[in-house]
């Protein structure tokens, strides 16, 4: 995996920051030999003379830190550019965002400070406050989040003294496509906090976001001084995390057959700059494919959508249409490659002695009349697992979902039918759960 430096940061960026002291780290060690803050400065009143500029370094100065700064140009820099600004500044108006748009010219701070330094990232952050403008916009260059000056100071104020903050206000978690159809999280930030970037990889799509509050987790528990064995496994619960508000929102993520835990494995190569990967301990009867699926079960715990009931010829009905959609609508579109944030899933038949399970499978390739994915149900009889690597035949499609970014989905005409209490119209054909 390329370093991070290279796959976060654009190259105009990139090629700054090769000469900013190197992160550094020690054999397979997760911790760095210094953190860093990189931040480009925008202001539509201009550019801050750079006596202020200078002014405000020197009170960050002190030892084991230091500081640079140059002008740079920000459509040069993909979270300034105007395609980039809804998601990358969403937070900000969008008036706003057009001010953003127009500037030509920006600041790009670099501070570097000790890890073992506990005021180095308030200090940092207060630097770049004191060198700015008041009208001013901060683009955090690894985060590729642009933010106003009060919405700075709440990330500045969310480094509460004498305790770990919520990693969540600090850093982000990217999501990449992979060319299996899974997807591989990377986090983003965890350098200013002396630590490197962690990744997961072999995550579904429909488990994306989970994948993402366990990354998260796992940052918080690196951050509150938690760390592997010396066989790198760490055990993640929900329940050792201090920050109480972070607490607090994974538990509200979890269903009551969680078990609020899952063992993981920390993998760190010699390369400071390469993420370390999270990985999960198989036995050797397992199947190649389990590992994050099941750990996030452990984590989360599931919503059972396993069915087990045999249908009747009326529900049989609906079925058959639901296939001929399926595969005339969206087998195309599969084989196309679906777009960010839609997912694919079909129900199928599971056999067991002397019964069936009727599963959801999140789909990731359709190659003639077979069709491979992911079992995303929790088989109670079945001998599959949840997050398996499974293989129907397009013949044996029962029901399709397919889900869309917004949280609407088209389909699941099985599902409507027999709970129709469930769900409410949201207009063009989709539908969503009922709140």
């Amino acid at each position: 995996m390329q370093g991070m430096s290279t796959v976060l940061i654009s190259c105009v960026l990139a090629a700054f920051l090769s000469a900013a002291p190197a992160a550094g780290g020690t054999g397979t060690s997760l911790s760095l030999d210094s953190a860093h803050l990189y931040v480009v400065v925008i202001a539509p009143s201009g550019a801050p003379p750079k006596a202020k500029v200078e002014a405000a370094l020197a009170k960050f100065a002190a030892k084991d830190r230091s500081s640079r700064f140059q002008e740079v140009e920000p459509q040069k820099l993909r979270m300034f550019r105007a395609d980039s600004l809804p998601y990358t500044a969403s937070r900000l108006t969008e008036a706003e965002r057009a001010k953003v748009a127009k500037e030509k010219s920006a600041l790009l701070v670099v501070f570097s400070w000790s890890p073992a330094d506990p005021s180095g990232l308030g200090a940092a952050y207060s630097a770049a406050e004191s060198a700015s403008p008041p009208d001013a916009f901060f683009g955090d260059a690894v985060t590729e989040t642009v933010l106003s000056v009060k919405d700075w100071k709440e990330r500045r104020e969310h480094l509460p003294p004498g305790a770990a903050p919520d990693v969540r206000s600090h850093i982000v978690v990217r999501f990449v496509s992979e060319e299996d159809g899974s997807v591989l999280l990377v986090t983003g930030g965890l350098d200013r906090f002396g630590l490197r970037e962690v990744a997961l990889s072999g995550a579904s799509r429909s488990s994306a976001r989970s994948a993402r509050d366990m990354l998260n987790l796992l940052a918080q528990r690196l951050l509150e001084g938690g760390r592997p064995s010396a066989d790198g496994k760490l055990v993640l619960r929900i329940a050792d995390v201090q920050s109480e508000q972070h607490r607090k929102a994974l538990r509200e993520r979890t269903f009551p057959n969680a078990k609020q835990e899952a063992t993981i494995v920390l993998r760190a190569s010699p390369d400071p700059e390469d993420p370390v990967r999270v990985e999960f301990p198989r036995a050797p009867s397992d199947p190649p494919s389990t590992g994050v699926e099941p750990a996030l079960r452990q984590l989360f715990g599931w919503e059972d959508s396993a069915a087990r009931e045999v249908p009747d010829g009326e529900m049989m009905a609906v079925s058959a249409k639901a296939r001929t959609r399926a595969i005339s609508e969206f087998k195309p579109k599969v084989q196309e490659g679906l777009p960010p944030g839609h997912i694919l899933l079909v129900k199928a038949p599971f056999e067991y002695e002397g019964g069936t399970e009727f599963m959801w499978v999140e789909v990731q390739s359709w190659k003639g009349a077979l069709l491979r994915g992911v079992l995303q149900s929790q088989p109670e009889r079945a001998k599959v697992q949840a997050g398996q690597i499974v293989e129907v035949e397009e013949k044996d499609i029962f029901d399709f979902t397919h889900e869309l970014p917004d949280g609407t989905f088209e389909g699941n005409d099985t599902g409507r039918k027999m709970r129709p209490d469930l769900f409410e119209p949201a207009g063009e054909g989709r539908w969503r759960i009922r709140r």
